[in-house]
C-alpha cells in the first residue's frame, strides 16, 4: 500500500470512533502520517452537543502522538465540504477514513470525490491498537 497520508473524518454527531482506531492501527503498521478532521456540527437550538465525543478523540490523539507517531488534529468550524478539500489540498491526503455507519460524511465525502482523487474506507468495526 503506498498510502502516506491518511484523513479520519468525523462530526460531534458521528456515532463513534472506529475509523480514528483503524487510521491508528494502519499508522502502526505501514508507517502513514494520520490527519484527523473533526467537524463542528451546531444542534436545531445552534449549540453544541456535549464534548464527550472530541474529548475521546483528543485522548487518543495525545495517546498517539505519546508512542512518537506522526497524528496531527485539525478542527472545522466551517462546512464539511470545504474543510475538507482544504485539508485535502494542504496535507496531500490519499486516503479518507469515515465510519460505516457516519452517512453525513459519506455524503460529504461523495460530493467532493469528482474534485479530489482519493481512496475512501469505510470503516464498520474498530481495529485493534
Amino acid at each position: 500500500m503506498n498510502t502516506e497520508n491518511i484523513l479520519v473524518l468525523f462530526s460531534t454527531q458521528s456515532p463513534d470512533l472506529k475509523a480514528l482506531y483503524h487510521g491508528i492501527a494502519l499508522v502502526e503498521r505501514i508507517k502513514a502520517r494520520l490527519f484527523v478532521l473533526l467537524i463542528h456540527n451546531c444542534d436545531a437550538i445552534g449549540l453544541r452537543k456535549p464534548p464527550s465525543l472530541e474529548n475521546a478523540c483528543m485522548d487518543i490523539v495525545r495517546q498517539a502522538r505519546q508512542e512518537k507517531m506522526p497524528v496531527f488534529f485539525y478542527s472545522g468550524e466551517g462546512g464539511v465540504q470545504s474543510e475538507l478539500m482544504k485539508i485535502i489540498k494542504k496535507e496531500h491526503i490519499d486516503l479518507i477514513l469515515i465510519d460505516a455507519d457516519d452517512q453525513n460524511m459519506e455524503d460529504a465525502v461523495k460530493k467532493i470525490k469528482a474534485d479530489m482523487p482519493v481512496k475512501v474506507i469505510k470503516v464498520k468495526e474498530k481495529s485493534a491498537l
